[in-house]
C-alpha cells in the first residue's frame, strides 16, 4: 500500500497498488473537501460584502470628522477678534461642513 497525503495537513489516504476502487474514492473525498472550502470561502466573501458599507460609512464620518476639525482651528484662535475676521476665518469650516453633506451619504 501507498500514502498518499492530500493538501489538507494531518490527512492521508492509503491506495492499494492494483486497486482502482480506492483511487476513485480519494478522488471523490479531495472533491468533498474542496467543495466544502469553496461553500466556506463564498460564506466569507459574501459576510466581507455585507461589511463593506459599514466600513466605509465610518471611513466617510471619520474624514469628515478630521477635516472639521483642522478647519476649525483657526476660528478657535480668533476669539477676541472682530467678527468680521472671524466670519473671515470661519468660511474654511463652512466650506468643509457643505462638503461634508456630500461625503457622508455616499460612504
Amino acid at each position: 500500500m501507498a500514502a498518499f497525503h492530500t493538501a489538507f495537513p494531518g490527512r492521508h489516504v492509503t491506495v492499494e497498488e492494483e486497486g482502482g476502487s480506492a483511487s476513485r474514492n480519494r478522488r471523490s473525498q479531495c472533491v468533498r473537501e474542496s467543495s466544502r472550502l469553496r461553500a466556506l470561502v463564498v460564506k466569507l466573501r459574501s459576510a466581507l460584502e455585507a461589511l463593506i458599507p459599514v466600513w466605509c460609512r465610518a471611513g466617510a464620518a471619520a474624514v469628515d470628522w478630521l477635516l472639521n476639525l483642522v478647519a476649525i482651528i483657526p476660528f478657535r484662535r480668533a476669539k477676541d477678534s472682530h467678527w468680521t475676521e472671524r466670519a473671515r476665518v470661519l468660511y474654511p469650516a463652512h466650506l468643509a461642513a457643505d462638503f461634508s453633506v456630500w461625503i457622508l451619504p455616499t460612504g
